[in-house]
């Protein structure tokens, strides 16, 4: 016999929320990525820093990330523009501290 468990949906309001505790610029927002510990692929919307740190704050969950979106668990969600900035710049290798180095 399977068992399914329900999960509540993740709300397109609480991935904002989440987006926006990173911090009100993108300075900000590269700081607490650090704090974290977290890593995450250059121009890979399944393991970018974000989907990074998105999965990490909701776990078993389906997350894709562009530079003006992200796909949580279903909902697409706005991001804002401190993190958009962010994601632009990490993409251009600018915050080496954030990403994963790349196998040769």
């Amino acid at each position: 016999m399977q068992v399914f468990t329900y999960r509540k949906p993740i709300t397109p309001e609480e991935s904002t929320k989440a987006l926006e505790s990173l911090g009100r610029t993108e300075r900000a927002v590269a700081r607490k990525l650090r704090e974290l510990r977290l890593k995450g692929a250059v121009r890979r919307s399944a393991s970018c820093i974000i989907a990074k740190f998105l999965q990490d704050k909701f776990p078993k969950r389906t997350v894709s990330v562009g530079y003006n979106w992200a796909y949580v668990d279903g909902s697409l969600v706005p991001i804002p523009p401190q993190v958009t900035s962010l994601i632009e710049h990490f993409d251009a290798g600018k915050h080496p501290a954030l990403t994963i180095p790349k196998k040769c």
